[in-house]
């Protein structure tokens, strides 16, 4: 988040943003780190923010960053440098067979296993939020991540409560079938 006072996000504009996209590598790059090197990157920043951290029962973690106004979701990706969680992330790779979302989609079985993992408590902290005070949000991810926050977005583009403006994902792999694709709209 180098010379973000300079740069701020920009969560009105939903647009391609150089610096909306800028701004969201960094903090699907951000969701790789453990919850205190989060805080202290986000502080270090002089970002004013709630941070919440929420992890599955497996792998899959993310954390929400409440900002006065905006709020980014992210996703980690697959965890390179733990044997074990790159084991279960590669696992939930593996389990590629298509499966029905929510909305009767064909999608990736271990990606939506794995949103599962999280989604409950995310979405409840989402609706908080929003129930708090209304903010444009956004949802970033990186590979495993990025198929996460995908999902997460197609669930979240049904639902106006959450106030979904936008989704920048990087190296995504393929989450689900045409029909899928073409259901998220923001």
């Amino acid at each position: 988040f180098e010379a973000v006072r300079e740069h701020p996000l920009q969560p009105f504009d939903t647009a391609l943003n150089l610096r909306n996209a800028w701004w969201l590598a960094d903090a699907a790059l951000l969701a790789y780190s453990n919850e205190a090197d989060s805080r202290k990157a986000f502080g270090a920043a002089g970002i004013t923010a709630d941070i919440s951290c929420f992890h599955g029962v497996h792998s899959t973690q993310a954390y929400v960053i409440a900002m006065p106004d905006a709020i980014v979701l992210a996703f980690r990706g697959t965890q390179v440098d733990d044997f074990w969680s790159s084991v279960l992330d590669f696992a939930v790779d593996a389990l590629f067979l298509p499966a029905p979302d929510s909305h009767g989609h064909l999608v990736h079985a271990g990606f939506l296993a794995a949103l599962g993992e999280v989604w409950v408590e995310v979405s409840a902290h989402l609706r908080s939020e929003q129930a708090r005070r209304a903010r444009p949000l956004w949802i970033t991810g990186h590979s495993l991540g990025a198929a996460l926050a995908t999902l997460a977005a197609n669930l979240c583009c049904a639902d106006a409560t959450f106030g979904l403006r936008g989704v920048y994902t990087f190296g995504s792999p393929r989450v689900g079938d045409p029909n899928f694709g073409a259901g998220i709209r923001v």
